[in-house]
C-alpha cells in the first residue's frame, strides 16, 4: 500500500515549489492541476465533455479552450463551476489512482490546490498544507501571473479561508523565508514520511 501525502495550499503559498523539492529527492509527486490541463487539451479525455457542455464560444481558432475565459465564467456561476467539476473530476480521480498505483517511491506527493473546496473525499494519509501570509500570498501570485490586486482577492475569496485550511493540516509548511530554509523544512518532512511509509508497508505486509 502506497503512502500518499496530500499537498494542498492558498493560490501564491509555494505549493508547486514545494512539490519541486520533493522530487529532488527522488519522491514521485502528481498535480491535479496539471491533469486538468491535459485532459482539456484537444483529443483528449475531457476536451470533448468541456465543448459540449459549454459550447464554442469557449474555443480558440485553432479549436484549443479559452482557459481564461472559462475560468472567469466559474468564479462567476457556481453552476458552471459545479458542472465543469462533474465532468473533470472523474477523469482526474482515475488518473491519480493509476499515478499511485504504479509509483515506485516510498512515499507520493499528490498536489491537489483546491482539495478542502471540494470536499475532502479523496482519501490520503496525510495532509500537508503550505501557508503564507495573506500579503505575501496577493504579492507574490500578482508578480507571477500580472493580475491585479481585486482580480487575485477575487480568487482567494473563492478558495476556503485560510484559517479553516489550517485546521485540516497533518503538516504544515510556513513558506516565509528563503529556499534554503524551504528546502530544510521539506527535509524533515520527508524524513518523518519516509518513516510512516515504512511502517504502514510493514503493517500490510
Amino acid at each position: 500500500m502506497t503512502y500518499i501525502v496530500a499537498l494542498t495550499g492558498g493560490i501564491g503559498c509555494g505549493k508547486t515549489t514545494v512539490s519541486n523539492l520533493f522530487e529532488e529527492r527522488d519522491i514521485e509527486t502528481i498535480d491535479a492541476d496539471e491533469i486538468a490541463h491535459t485532459i482539456t487539451k484537444p483529443g483528449e479525455a475531457g476536451y470533448e465533455k468541456v465543448v459540449t457542455a459549454f459550447g464554442p464560444e469557449y474555443l480558440k481558432h485553432d479549436n484549443s479552450i479559452v482557459r481564461k475565459k472559462l475560468r472567469q465564467l466559474i468564479f462567476q456561476n457556481n453552476n458552471a463551476k459545479t458542472q465543469l467539476e462533474s465532468l473533470l473530476h472523474p477523469i482526474i480521480k482515475d488518473q491519480i489512482d493509476s499515478f499511485i498505483n504504479s509509483a515506485s517511491s516510498p512515499f507520493v506527493i499528490v498536489g491537489i490546490p483546491l482539495l478542502l473546496e471540494n470536499g475532502t473525499n479523496f482519501s490520503s494519509d496525510r495532509v500537508l498544507i503550505i501557508d503564507c501570509p495573506p500579503q505575501m500570498q496577493i504579492n507574490r501570485v500578482k508578480l507571477r501571473s500580472g493580475l491585479k490586486t481585486e482580480e487575485v482577492h477575487r480568487i482567494i475569496r473563492a478558495q476556503v479561508t485560510r484559517t479553516k485550511r489550517l485546521e485540516f493540516a497533518d503538516d504544515l509548511i510556513k513558506n516565509v523565508g528563503d529556499i534554503d530554509n524551504l528546502r530544510s523544512k521539506v527535509d524533515f518532512l520527508h524524513n518523518i514520511y519516509l518513516n510512516l511509509a515504512l511502517h504502514k508497508s510493514t503493517y500490510y505486509e
